[in-house]
């Protein structure tokens, strides 16, 4: 009513629709007395979770493990770097169409093979944005107030000893804090995402990120992400070999174009290269041109001047 009268002083705004994981309650209700931010919590991290969270598939490994997973994901990123190469360097690149990938089921694997693999330097990070944030308490968690909603959502949906695989429970308070947020964030950036819009960068983060959490909560026991994996990555394949056929044709028709430019331009220059040509005429020109009509198919011996032969010529 307040805003209808045109009154909106200390009334919360938002727009319908744009936020699945809206509850009702303000953030300043959700924040109560606490002052907590979430880089506060992180301070609180032992120093091997803050090793976990910066390798978490080499953690507590010794480094000749590291290197092999290292090679393994480098020998699968150069297998599919076809995938993702639209350019024709060259004219010899056309000749090889029969060799542009064919996105089949050999693809698929190496892909998901090469997303497994993938780590980024930094590890699990998070942006300065929710660093800074004042965290609030969601069933023991302390989150940021922009996830804090994605967190009860998944908390209504699964009981506590379901949430994140389970193991969590054995974590100290500030690393399932933090778990939380990673897992939050990337849940949110899934949902804001539509599926055509999706790139190679946002399916790596994602799948490392819930891989990686998994391994932390639930250490030795991998169990691939599903979803991510036999819907998310099939379908992003997808429209990544509808966008390459789209830019090779593309690339192709605009050859097309400026070779049909070229061959246009030859032809008007030869055109006008016989017409003046023809318009010009040399004596000298018409005299040496006689002359090589007249002794071709000789050897150079055979060829006389006017009152010199050949032999006369030699020293």
């Amino acid at each position: 009513m307040k805003v209808i009268k045109g009154n909106t002083k200390d009334v919360e705004l938002m727009a319908l629709g744009e936020n699945r994981w809206y509850q009702s309650g303000t953030e300043k209700d959700m924040l109560t007395e606490n002052e907590l931010t979430l880089r506060e919590v992180m301070c609180s991290l032992t120093e091997e979770e803050n090793e976990v969270l910066t390798d978490p598939h080499g953690a507590g490994h010794p480094s000749s493990y590291k290197t092999f997973l290292e090679e393994r994901y480098n020998f699968y990123r150069r297998e599919n770097s076809p995938l993702f190469d639209r350019e024709l360097r060259s004219i010899e690149d056309i000749e090889k169409i029969n060799q542009f990938p064919r996105f089949g089921v050999t693809d698929l694997a190496n892909l998901i093979m090469e997303l497994r693999l993938y780590s980024p330097r930094k590890g699990l990070k998070l942006d300065e944005k929710y660093l800074r944030q004042k965290v609030v308490d969601v069933e023991g968690y302390m989150v940021p107030i922009t996830v804090a909603p994605i967190l009860k959502a998944l908390v209504h949906k699964y009981d506590q000893l379901n949430l994140f695989g389970g193991g969590h429970t054995r974590l100290t308070n500030a690393m399932k804090s933090v778990i939380a947020t990673l897992y939050c964030v990337v849940i949110d950036k899934m949902c804001k995402t539509k599926i055509e819009d999706v790139t190679k960068d946002d399916v790596k983060d994602w799948l490392f990120c819930r891989n990686a959490i998994q391994q932390i909560v639930n250490p030795g026991k991998y169990q691939p992400d599903y979803f991510l994996e036999e819907v998310i990555v099939p379908v992003f394949l997808g429209f990544e070999a509808i966008r390459y056929e789209k830019d090779i044709c593309e690339k192709l028709s605009r050859r097309i174009t400026n070779l049909e430019v070229e061959l246009e331009r030859c032809k008007e220059a030869r055109k006008m290269f016989k017409t003046q040509t023809s318009e010009r005429r040399d004596e000298m020109k018409e005299y040496m041109v006689r002359e090589a009509l007249k002794w071709k198919g000789k050897n150079v011996d055979e060829i006389t001047g006017p009152g010199i032969k050949f032999e006369e010529a030699l020293p």
